[in-house]
């Protein structure tokens, strides 16, 4: 007999503590004997642990939400982890959505409005638009699918005269046998700055701007010189082959020379000789 029922006074099971004073065994047919095989009633205490008060279960902690967060990101209470997991993820997934349809287009809004609002800027735009045309009309030129070979130098040249028509004196170009001859870096042979080709429209925008951004935004647009050095350093302007090929140009007929004709009897491929004619 365990030394709590040698040593206890009266009723034996008055004197037991906890059931750590026994071991598996001798408690289970301590229970037996005492209540039998009676069913207990769901949370009810026997009377071997009265002294004990009974385990009531916890309520889940009441959750707290501010109306002001987003209830999405608020991890459920009692629910299992993976459901707290999938509903974060949900939530997550929701506010992206939010963020790449309404958030980040209202944010690039938000974000670029002032610059389209600002007179430099809408200067700028206003000169791109200008200039940009005569570009795109010899870049489709050039992707044309038909022999353009005769014409190809007149084009090129055409662009050049363009861009230095911008920003040369037209008297400068207008004594020069060769449009790549012309000093165009010089200041004496630009124009005023009133009197640059830019646009009317930009005309119209700078009239409103401050006299430093004035004279900033004018002292930017003379990309005209770097894009002239680029078009005389890369274009073939000055290739002999090209300007032979001009006799082909009806226009040409008064002035072409049988010299330039007679030039492409080196590519036999491009101007075939049939037996019995002559090369002449």
């Amino acid at each position: 007999m365990p030394e709590a029922c040698e040593t206890g006074h009266g009723n034996g099971f008055a004197a037991i503590h906890s059931e750590a004073h026994f071991s598996d065994d001798q408690f289970e047919q301590l229970i037996l004997q005492k209540y039998g095989k009676k069913k207990l009633k769901p949370n009810a205490v026997p009377k071997l642990f009265s002294h004990r008060p009974a385990v009531k279960p916890r309520k889940p902690p009441r959750l707290r939400i501010d109306p002001r967060e987003n209830r999405t990101s608020v991890n459920s209470a009692g629910l299992p982890d993976s459901c707290n997991v999938s509903r974060a993820e949900s939530g997550s997934s929701s506010n992206e959505k939010l963020s790449a349809d309404g958030g980040s287009s209202e944010l690039s809004e938000a974000r670029h409005e002032p610059d389209l609002t600002n007179d430099v800027n809408k200067a700028y735009c206003a000169f791109l638009l200008s200039v940009i045309p005569e570009f795109e009309k010899t870049n489709t030129f050039l992707q044309s699918g038909a022999p353009q070979v005769h014409v190809l130098l007149e084009v090129l040249n055409s662009l050049l005269r363009e861009i230095l028509l911008w920003f040369v004196k037209p008297s400068v170009i207008k004594s020069s046998c060769e449009l790549t001859d012309i000093d165009y870096k010089s200041s004496g042979n630009q124009r005023d700055d009133d009197d640059l080709v830019i646009g009317s429209q930009t005309l119209q925008i700078l009239e409103r701007l401050k006299i430093a951004d004035k004279q900033q935004f004018l002292t930017r647009v003379r990309f005209f010189v770097v894009v002239s050095d680029y078009i005389i350093l890369k274009f073939p302007l000055k290739s002999e082959i090209l300007k032979k090929a001009e006799v082909a140009r009806l226009s040409s007929i008064v002035t072409a020379k049988f010299a330039d004709v007679r030039y492409f009897n080196r590519f036999p491929v491009l101007l075939p000789v049939s037996e019995g004619q002559d090369d002449d």
